[in-house]
């Protein structure tokens, strides 16, 4: 069973690799059909192959739920976002920090389809997990803070926004120093 477990870890890897290999930005200047077709293929198999390692599977598929949103497939990408959620819900063996991260593709993927007040609820529930998972400061729990900004900007609560936006920046301040980039990137949404 451990040579088949790792042998799977193995597998997923070399899959995960190859898919972040792909550069969307290259694929969104040309006909992205073939492309899409085989993360549909690929989503497949990920969910035939590990059905007994979820926390494989989930991995994987948010892997492919993002490269779906970077090629501007939000709907595919949700799916994936939700598929990965739930494995990771039901795993009793799932890291909080994992499940955390699963929320905070699903609200992506939400946010940018429009749909403001579901993508609020999962950002705030993942912004929950984030914290209990890692404590109160982290980069996660920065990066948790600054999406539930931008959503809540986009709903027209821009004091509550700021607030979000303040937090992450004073974290990733903390954390990270004055001079990194993700501390411009929170900068740049005050």
């Amino acid at each position: 069973a451990d040579t088949e477990a790792a042998k799977s870890a193995q597998i997923a890897r070399f899959l995960e690799d190859m898919l972040r290999g792909i550069d969307p930005k290259k694929a969104q200047e040309r006909d992205t059909t073939l492309l899409q077709e085989a993360l549909g293929r690929t989503a497949g198999q990920v969910a035939r192959d590990l059905t007994n390692q979820p926390a494989v599977e989930a991995h994987l598929k948010n892997t492919i739920g993002n490269i779906y949103a970077a090629l501007g497939d939000f709907q595919n990408a949700e799916l994936m976002a939700r598929s990965a959620l739930a494995l990771r819900g039901a795993d009793p063996a799932g890291q909080l920090a994992d499940l955390a991260e699963s929320h905070f593709d699903l609200a992506h993927h939400l946010w940018r389809q429009g749909k403001l007040a579901e993508a609020e609820q999962v950002a705030r529930e993942g912004l929950v997990l984030a914290t209990d998972s890692v404590g109160k400061k982290s980069p996660l729990v920065a990066k948790s803070l600054a999406q539930l900004g931008v959503i809540v900007q986009d709903r027209g609560r821009l004091p509550e926004a700021e607030s979000f936006f303040r937090q992450s920046l004073t974290m990733r301040k903390q954390l990270l120093g004055n001079t990194h980039p993700s501390v411009a990137l929170a900068l740049n949404e005050l």
